[in-house]
């Protein structure tokens, strides 16, 4: 075998992203986002995608439990609220796609970095059926309380009409929030809104007399960390039998763990398409983060491969003289409960042998 070949192959720890997960609109949308009046005044492309780059990889990557559960709901205006995977690239642009100060480097970069990474919030998208993350909310629970902060609305969607369209697709969503919390025991008694720009003001309640803030540790300063959540707060949904005596702030137990992605699943007559690519993408990822990159590039120019399943922090491949070459990252346990089921399934074809030292 010649070297030039491994050092070739090696290379694509330079040449392709470390994370695919992280699609060109969006790299489009980091380089928009920085050129915005929010900007650290970077010269270079390469310093903006890099900065991103180690956000994600530090803050993001290994999120998926929350207190808040996901949810998609789609109303009769097509409409659709989508809580955001803790994980999901499209936290770090939804910010900037809606024209507000939530991302890395706005004015609420402090509270933007606090809501990534605290289990007890997430982010809500609204999309149309042409355009996606028209709209956002952040959301925030504590006790048996969600507040969602307010609602932030792309300049290209500020018209009356279509600002209460979004606004009670966000009430409808948060209403199936609540009664699929209560449905599992996880008792929500209300959620309520703040009412931080026309958004919200022009559709809410009337103001309560009170607010519920966000949990803080007592190292925290609630000006510091939490100013986006000062505004007078309304009843965006409360059942009738429940009572503002009942709202109760303390550290909810209940966790909800993030849906887990497809598996892909490739084999060789199969075409080399832009699902291969994707698969090899996600496969020199976890290679390069679990170090065996040079074990499974050897073992790829040495043999056909056969077959591969892989998600976005494991893979396995079964080569034709029947070699498995395989790994997983141990940040979501439910990684390594995948990749043995399906090393069991691949075992169960003769065609293997183990794989080498």
């Amino acid at each position: 075998m010649q070297r030039s070949k491994v050092d070739t192959l090696l290379e694509e720890r330079y040449s392709v992203s470390l994370y695919p997960e992280i699609s060109n609109d969006i790299l489009a949308d980091f380089k928009s986002s920085f050129q915005n009046k929010y900007q650290f005044y970077m010269s270079s492309e390469k310093e903006i995608l890099q900065l991103n780059y180690k956000f994600y990889e530090k803050n993001m990557e290994k999120q998926y439990i929350s207190t808040i559960p996901q949810i998609i709901y789609t109303n009769k205006d097509e409409i659709t609220c989508d809580i955001l995977a803790k994980s999901s690239p499209r936290n770090l642009v939804i910010g900037y796609k809606t024209n507000c100060c939530f991302r890395i480097n706005g004015d609420a970069s402090i509270l933007f970095t606090k809501a990534i990474t605290s289990k007890h919030y997430r982010v809500l998208s609204v999309s149309t059926s042409k355009e996606k993350d028209i709209a956002m909310a952040l959301l925030t629970r504590n006790g048996n309380v969600i507040v969602v902060q307010g609602i932030e609305i792309s300049n290209s969607y500020q018209n009356k009409e279509m600002r209460a369209k979004i606004y009670e697709a966000i009430k409808e969503t948060m209403e199936q929030l609540m009664t699929n919390m209560n449905k599992k025991g996880d008792i929500i008694n209300a959620i309520l809104i703040g009412n931080s720009n026309e958004n919200v003001t022009d559709f809410s309640q009337k103001p309560l007399s009170f607010r519920i803030s966000p949990i803080i540790s007592s190292e925290e300063n609630f000006e510091y960390y939490y100013a986006g959540f000062h505004f007078p707060q309304s009843i965006l949904v409360m059942d009738e039998q429940n009572t503002l005596n009942e709202l109760k702030q303390y550290i909810p137990k209940t966790e909800y763990l993030d849906q887990r992605e497809e598996i892909l699943h490739w084999q060789e007559n199969e075409e080399y398409d832009y699902y291969y690519s994707l698969i090899q993408k996600r496969i020199a990822k976890i290679s390069f983060k679990a170090n065996t990159q040079l074990q499974r590039i050897l073992l790829q120019l040495d043999h056909k491969e056969k077959e591969i399943y892989c998600n976005k922090d494991w893979y396995l491949i079964l080569f034709e003289n029947g070699e498995i070459e395989g790994i997983y990252l141990d940040y979501d346990s439910r990684a390594k409960e995948e990749y043995e089921t399906i090393l069991e399934k691949i075992k169960k074809n003769k065609n293997y042998q183990r794989r080498r030292d």
